[in-house]
């Protein structure tokens, strides 16, 4: 029984052993990449150490994170200078389009106007010769009227002699 619970702590120690094998493997590439950037950061410190001072700066990282920020913040304020010209831009934009849109519709409305003025003048002109022509056929029509009256007249008169 002493032997079976040997057996079973030293298989809980294995497992821990693979367990912390396993964080190593994780954690050792971090480590030597921290320690390949304290190295590197360490060397750029004693290259860049009088230019940081002349600066005032404590080291090239800290020189390097200002001009992000002010990168940063140079491009934030670009774009809402941009933001500001499209606002301003665009009602101009949308009131040209709409104001270019409207001076094509007069000018279709106007070409629809010259073509039914021209219509308008053909019809009267149409208009006038059929009133020229009614005119002149007034006095025809009144002379067939009484000519029609006087015959039917005599057809009357005959119908009563044939009737009798």
């Amino acid at each position: 029984m002493v032997v079976k619970d040997d057996l079973l702590r030293i298989a809980g120690i294995k497992d821990e052993l693979k367990h912390i094998d396993k964080e190593l493997k994780t954690v050792s590439p971090e480590l030597k990449k921290a320690a390949r950037s304290t190295t590197a950061n360490a060397a750029e410190d004693a290259v860049f150490v009088l230019s940081c001072c002349k600066i005032g700066m404590a080291n090239t990282r800290e020189y390097e994170e200002r001009q992000l920020k002010v990168a940063q913040e140079e491009t934030q304020a670009r774009l809402q200078f941009d933001t500001q010209i499209a606002r301003l831009t665009n009602p101009s934009g949308l009131e040209t389009e709409g104001l270019i849109q409207a001076q094509s519709h007069l000018t279709q409305l106007d070409g629809i106007i010259n073509a039914e003025q021209a219509n308008l003048a053909k019809l009267q002109q149409q208009k006038a010769a059929a009133e020229q022509g009614i005119a002149t056929s007034e006095p025809a029509l009144e002379n067939l009227k009484e000519e029609l009256a006087m015959l039917e007249e005599m057809l009357e008169e005959k119908a009563k002699v044939v009737s009798r």
